[in-house]
């Protein structure tokens, strides 16, 4: 949920009054989940290590949440125009 499109996804679900989210268990069963690889999971961990890295450096690491974003579009084999949609 922490990517793009995690955060596409909570657009479409209710947000409370606390600021919290309440999402239905039929909503979530439509969405396909999909393992990633050794690899991929291994290559996702790493950007994760250098983002918690430089955030604790109080730097920018947009540059590395937006590899994620393109690891997690590519396991989802999504178009450019979904991506676009994504993006908004």
């Amino acid at each position: 949920m922490n990517s793009s499109v995690g955060r596409l996804i909570k657009e479409f679900v209710t947000k409370l009054d606390t600021g919290g989210y309440m999402m239905q268990k039929d909503f979530f069963d439509k969405i396909p989940i999909f393992v990633p690889t050794t690899i991929q999971e291994i290559e996702i961990n790493i950007l994760v290590d250098k983002i918690l890295e430089i955030k604790q450096q109080n730097k920018d690491s947009k540059i590395y949440e937006k590899k994620i974003d393109e690891l997690v579009y590519e396991l989802y084999d999504l178009t450019a125009e979904e991506r676009k949609i994504i993006e908004g």
